[in-house]
């Protein structure tokens, strides 16, 4: 079985990318979300599909879904925001206790109108053995990540450099069709 992970570049221009930032920076975030334990506190903000934004990004999901030979392999499961600050990040995690590949994918959207290398706050990605960081993927506009939730996973640390929130919004699927795994 192969392990899902692609990178996708330049999904919105810089116009979009600003309406997209401040969109979610101002939505009523609660700070509450969770990873494995209550140690790693996010801002979380739960879709409601009420807003051209969102509904875009389900869109633009379902695209890449298709693009990528996944649409009928995979179904929506759940979607919401999640963001940090300097001083806090979560764990590295693999998603909803999956216990192996190619049960559940992520396609997670970063939603920040810049970023500077100097911020940090990459997604960082574990090999199998989980002793060393295989991808780094920076939080720049316009990019999203496609990948399996049994990839041990999680966002690095923000610099001190960096006073916005890191946001991301990240769309999680359930294998619906075992028959096609040998495909992808």
């Amino acid at each position: 079985m192969n392990k899902i992970f692609i990178v996708e570049d330049n999904l919105f221009n810089t116009e979009d990318a600003e309406k997209i930032h401040n969109y979610f920076k101002n939505l009523s975030w609660s700070y509450n979300g969770q990873n494995k334990t209550e140690n790693s506190l996010k801002w979380n903000y739960f879709l409601k599909f009420d807003h051209i934004n969102e509904i875009n990004f389900f869109d633009l999901s379902n695209k890449l879904l298709i693009k990528h030979q996944l649409d009928k392999t995979f179904k929506f499961k759940r979607c919401y925001a999640s963001a940090n600050t300097y001083g806090f990040s979560g764990e590295y995690h693999e998603d909803e206790n999956v216990d192996n590949y190619n049960k559940i994918i992520t396609i997670m959207f970063y939603l920040n109108n810049k970023w500077k290398l100097e911020f940090g706050g990459e997604t960082f990605f574990l090999n199998h053995d989980k002793d060393e960081i295989e991808h780094a993927i920076i939080p720049k506009p316009g990019r999203a990540v496609i990948f399996d939730g049994f990839i041990t996973h999680g966002p690095r640390p923000l610099s001190k450099f960096c006073n916005e929130l890191r946001m991301v919004l990240t769309f999680k699927y359930d294998l619906i069709n075992n028959s096609l795994l040998l495909n992808i």
